[in-house]
């Protein structure tokens, strides 16, 4: 290959260059400039890397100080800016997440006392229960004692108690 033809390729491989470069800024500018997945030539739901890389390929491409183009600075100023609100929304939907989480915990541990407090509230109607059963088991008895006291009875022999006499001192 000759001198000339290398010459020939290398400024035919530049044009492209410059092409592409060109192309790609025109694609940026012409893109819905609110869109920031259009912007940046993507799918939405890509990874934060993947923004990243596709930020950093494209903008090598048309930096302002690596072609002549002059719609170059525009079209990177709009390329930052959908990248950063790519990575802002990022970061927004885990911050939204992280709550949605917070909001879930605290609800789980809201029912858990409400469950306590219903769990404490059948127990203390079962002890209610048991002890008014109980009441009334020995109802019989307190009536029976009761009874007896009303007619006179005395109380059975070991219940007795043997009085002492008093002294008279003096």
């Amino acid at each position: 290959m000759s001198d000339d033809d290398k010459d020939f390729l290398d400024s035919l491989e530049k044009e492209a260059s410059e092409y592409s470069k060109d192309v790609e800024i025109d694609r940026i500018r012409k893109a819905f400039s609110l869109d920031a997945y259009a912007v940046l030539d993507l799918q939405p739901g890509v990874t934060e890397k993947d923004i990243k890389i596709q930020y950093r390929k494209i903008s090598l491409l048309i930096h302002p100080d690596k072609t002549k183009n002059p719609a170059a600075p525009d079209a990177f100023d709009r390329l930052k800016k959908a990248q950063t609100a790519l990575l802002d929304e990022k970061q927004l939907l885990l911050e939204e997440e992280a709550r949605r989480r917070r909001q879930l915990k605290a609800r789980l541990q809201e029912e858990g006392r409400e469950q306590r407090k219903e769990e404490e509230e059948l127990e203390a109607r079962k002890r209610k229960r048991d002890n008014e059963k109980k009441w009334e088991d020995t109802r019989e008895e307190r009536i029976g004692s009761w009874r007896d006291f009303q007619k006179g009875r005395k109380p059975s022999g070991d219940e007795k108690k043997k009085k002492k006499k008093m002294k008279v001192l003096g």
